[in-house]
């Protein structure tokens, strides 16, 4: 794929810097913001590879147009422009430097109202810097209260409790050290409702944060999304109808996505993207379009988990363009991985949206990936399959420069249980002649080996014992 990149500067003095975009296309900040509530690139394009597919369009009112407009009218700063010249080497004169007229940001004025007590917002509540850390705190929020009212007066290590109810909120945590915990009273849990309208449930960017015990459903970007971050745990959510992903960390390290209940997800319902040092176990993905998906990653561990009626249920990638170049040593160990045979509903144009249904795990271009003590059964295309990332649908027919190496090397699939693996196969397998089965391989790649037993339905009929698989450490928190 050919594409001009672009380096993009900071938002300090973005206000500024007109014209807008790389092009200089847009005169105002509130040009570029209607750009990219319209869908971005992509309302200009039918090359969807070209553009980010996690680019989309999104709704956005003019009131909040204006107020993000004024913050980024906040972040102006020429204190250390440097003076204009009395004088040129040409002797020409110089014209009078006029300063831009930036309006100064309007916000309204408000009350944060948290607990029984008001409060002034969180920025005047910060200590002196001398002051020495406080012991831990615990925050109690009722469901008349603003849950990001409490993570904005909260330090790290302090654990906000969220008493059952519904909450049609939104939160941001960019604090480390932050628990963010549902308390369950009477069979109840606390709800986090976007009303098919607010983007993302939970977003973040903390170190050492943990979530657990929230019920999320119907928000319109995703349900918990955590970037860059490092010990990052999600812990017995039920997650509904989110949007694209339901529980998204991505670019992190040390993962535990554990007793989570995902449904509903238009890409991935367990997504660990461009992360290492993962654990997913003793979840439950079902009606997801992606039941649990690694992607890009190094070093997880997918254990113990039920991935059932998705249109596939567990997949391990590598893709190109991505900030990791590489996808290595996941170990799928364990889990019942069955009827995964639900029509794609993904999103038009995105890596999922080419994925036929009744495939149970899913290989594509990782390599030193383990797949043992399964139970693969009831999916209507293929039980295993393992193909290079040039094979796939999702690789352009055109010639492509790729940033990967795009065979899936050094697997080992063992010991295994199958039953009842391709009955129905998908329409493109019929179209390129292909039977429905337990096992397929495009016979790409180096060091890749099965031993299962024998009377299985694979493509080749016959598959090498011999693997080039090597075991890598446990991830470091696989006993937490």
């Amino acid at each position: 794929m050919s594409h001009t990149p672009f380096k993009v500067p900071t938002l300090r003095n973005v206000a500024l810097r007109t014209p807008h975009m790389h092009n200089g296309r847009f005169e105002t900040l509130e040009e570029v913001i209607e750009f990219y509530a319209k869908g971005g690139g992509h309302q200009f394009t039918n090359q969807s590879l070209a553009i980010d597919d996690k680019i989309s369009a999104f709704e956005i009112s003019s009131e909040e147009t204006a107020d993000l407009v004024a913050f980024l009218t906040t972040l102006n700063d020429t204190s250390l422009l440097p003076e204009a010249p009395s004088r040129v080497p040409s002797g020409l004169p110089v014209l009078p430097v006029k300063a831009r007229a930036v309006p100064a940001p309007k916000f309204a004025a408000t009350t944060t109202r948290y607990g029984t007590r008001e409060t002034t917002p969180t920025s005047a509540l910060r200590k002196p810097a001398d002051t020495p850390d406080s012991p831990s705190a615990t925050f109690s929020v009722k469901p008349d209260q603003s849950i990001q009212a409490a993570v904005d007066r909260a330090q790290s290590g302090d654990r906000i409790e969220v008493f059952p109810g519904v909450y049609n909120q939104s939160v941001m945590v960019d604090k480390a050290g932050i628990s963010l915990v549902g308390v369950h009273l009477n069979g109840e849990r606390p709800i986090m409702d976007g009303e098919n309208k607010r983007g993302d449930a939970v977003q973040g960017s903390a170190d050492d944060f943990l979530m657990q015990g929230f019920h999320i459903r119907n928000y319109t970007g995703n349900g918990v999304v955590n970037q860059r971050a490092t010990r990052v745990t999600y812990r017995d959510l039920i997650v509904e109808n989110p949007g694209l992903y339901a529980v998204y960390p991505v670019e992190c390290t040390g993962v535990l996505v554990e007793g989570c209940v995902v449904s509903g997800a238009r890409d991935a319902g367990i997504y660990v993207g461009q992360s290492r040092d993962i654990i997913v176990r003793n979840n439950e993905v079902f009606n997801n379009v992606a039941g649990i998906e690694i992607e890009n990653s190094v070093g997880a561990l997918v254990v113990n988990n039920s991935a059932h009626h998705n249109t596939a249920g567990i997949l391990v990638f590598l893709l190109p363009n991505g900030a990791s170049k590489v996808a290595s040593h996941t170990r799928v160990i364990n889990n019942r991985v069955w009827e995964n045979n639900h029509e794609n509903f993904a999103k038009p144009g995105t890596t999922v949206s080419f994925l036929p249904p009744g495939l149970g795990i899913f290989i594509m271009a990782a390599d030193h990936t383990e797949v043992t003590r399964n139970q693969i059964f009831g999916n209507d295309s293929q039980g295993i399959e393992m193909i290079s990332f040039l094979t796939s649908q999702v690789s352009p027919r055109k010639k492509m420069e790729l940033d990967i190496e795009p065979n899936s090397d050094n697997n080992l699939i063992h010991d295994n249980f199958f039953r009842d693996n391709g009955l129905r196969p998908a329409k493109i397998f019929l179209d390129q002649k292909l039977p429905g089965g337990d096992i397929l391989w495009d016979t790409t790649g180096v060091g890749n080996g099965w031993r299962e037993k024998p009377g299985l339905r694979t493509v080749p009929p016959e598959l090498p014992s011999e693997s080039g698989f090597k075991a890598a450490h446990a991830p470091s928190g696989e006993n937490r």
